[in-house]
């Protein structure tokens, strides 16, 4: 969506740095002195909101993520 403002918020809901976004929908943020813990989107009377947790992804604990000891070139041999 172009011409959004957006405001990446801290943990502690303190705003870190803001941007708008260009006619494409992008908006580019360099410099950061921390993770941004949200973002949120501005466009008119509408908001949008983006957690970015680091972190949270799938634990692969549980799964068997070994592979198969027997490929060669990516191709199964077994």
């Amino acid at each position: 969506m172009n011409n959004a403002t957006l405001e990446l918020v801290s943990y502690q809901l303190q705003p870190i740095a803001k941007a708008r976004t260009d006619a494409d929908g992008i908006a580019v943020v360099e410099g950061l002195r921390e993770v941004p813990f949200v973002i949120v989107a501005t466009h008119g009377d509408n908001k949008g909101y983006l957690r970015m947790a680091d972190g949270n992804t799938l634990s692969l604990s549980r799964f068997d993520v070994a592979g198969d000891a027997r490929t060669q070139a990516g191709i199964g041999l077994g």
